[in-house]
């Protein structure tokens, strides 16, 4: 892996400053499985289960952030740029996946003091998740006797919108979120004979684990963080979460 990050602050005043900078990133990853049968004293390649993937993936993004503070208010607007390129290959079979893309991902952050020891603020992000490179590699794999795994080449990252809405009263915090994921990554179990067709089974009820991307999914917040200090050497930080969560998708 090698990354390079240059980053720039510039001050127009105590109050209000302006921040920029690039980053790049390269990972590299050379995964070379090989499995052999001993069972006749001689060591014999098993090609069911050997394995070779590589995987790269290169990153490059810029940003620019702008934040200022009042008496009681501040706020901070901000964009980065991302673009993104990805090649595999799985050597068995000649299996190749090239893909690139460039997003962009607005965020904003608003604070207001009500007084002294109560403060409200309001968030608005969008964010990405790309799959990591073992969800991307196709290699078939055997759990136990009913099911397979394997990887996805036609994974998507998955794109959010997030907006929170927050409440400090003391040490007391309550945080109301609400998310909309589009490409939600999630791991299904299917009939084998749907993902590979062409692979012929005579067991018709082996099924697979492989990742896939649902449509999308919601989600629905309330998180209360409640410090408490017991005795002087006793201090607890109580945190509750509620939230429903919906997917949409096959």
């Amino acid at each position: 892996m090698q990354s390079n990050k240059v980053d720039y602050v510039y001050p127009f005043s105590k109050s209000t400053k302006l921040e920029s900078g690039v980053k790049t990133s390269y990972v590299s990853s050379d995964n070379d499985q090989q499995f052999f049968d001993v069972s006749n004293g001689t060591a014999v390649n098993d090609e069911t289960k050997t394995n070779h993937f590589i995987y790269n993936e290169y990153n490059y993004a810029g940003y620019l952030n702008y934040s200022k503070e009042w008496k009681k208010w501040d706020a901070q607007i901000g964009l980065r740029g991302e673009q993104t390129k990805i090649k595999t290959q799985q050597i068995k079979g000649n299996q190749k996946f090239d893909t690139s893309y460039f997003q962009l991902f607005p965020s904003a952050f608003v604070n207001y003091k009500l007084k002294e020891d109560q403060t409200v603020g309001l968030s608005v992000s969008r964010r990405i998740d790309r799959p990591n490179y073992s969800n991307l590699n196709p290699f078939l794999y055997l759990i136990d006797v009913s099911t397979y795994g394997s990887g996805n080449t036609a994974l998507k990252p998955q794109f959010t919108w997030s907006y929170e809405l927050n409440y400090t009263v003391k040490q007391l915090n309550f945080t109301l979120g609400y998310s909309h994921t589009k490409d939600v990554e999630n791991v299904v179990i299917a009939k084998f004979k749907d993902v590979f067709p062409n692979i012929h089974l005579a067991d018709s009820n082996v099924t697979v684990e492989i990742p896939v991307n649902l449509n999308t999914s919601d989600y629905f917040g309330l998180t209360v963080s409640a410090p408490v200090h017991v005795t002087k050497w006793w201090n607890m930080i109580n945190n509750v979460n509620v939230y429903y969560n919906h997917f949409n998708g096959n």
